[in-house]
């Protein structure tokens, strides 16, 4: 049985045209093709909608995103905290859920420090650093 992974980050969205947008494609690519089930997301809305609508084993969410209608932007700091508050409220409402936040972001950059210690989040990945294939080894060593 694949395991159902939900991705939310808003380079997924159609009218992002850079090559970071096409990477991400791969990223959920490369989750495919370790057997993994993926539902893409590119804003908070349409996360809040599959969460609601499907079981998930495990959510890897973007940190800098619009803040859609789910927060406002002055809750989000114009969009640099939206994954931080949606991370807050996707534990808050499924305890079980595992969290891999995969952002830009350093970690001095955002509140990574409090999500860790608060077990919000199971761990922290820079965009940069993490090649698809680590990526599925990342989720793959927290499922099991």
């Amino acid at each position: 049985m694949k395991r159902k992974i939900l991705f939310i980050d808003d380079e997924f969205a159609p009218d992002f045209e850079d090559a970071l947008g096409s990477y991400m494609s791969f990223y959920s690519l490369e989750l495919q093709e370790h057997g993994f089930d993926v539902t893409r997301c590119s804003s908070v809305d349409e996360a809040i909608t599959a969460l609601v609508s499907d079981v998930f084993e495990m959510a890897i969410i973007d940190i800098m995103m619009p803040p859609g209608d789910e927060f406002t932007d002055q809750d989000t700091n114009y969009g640099m905290a939206t994954g931080t508050l949606l991370a807050r409220k996707i534990k808050q409402q499924y305890p079980k859920l595992k969290i891999i936040v995969l952002s830009n972001l350093t970690r001095e950059e955002g509140a990574f420090a409090d999500l860790l210690k608060e077990k919000v989040v199971d761990s922290i990945l820079l965009k940069m650093d993490t090649t698809p294939s680590a990526l599925c080894a990342e989720l793959t060593s927290k499922v099991e």
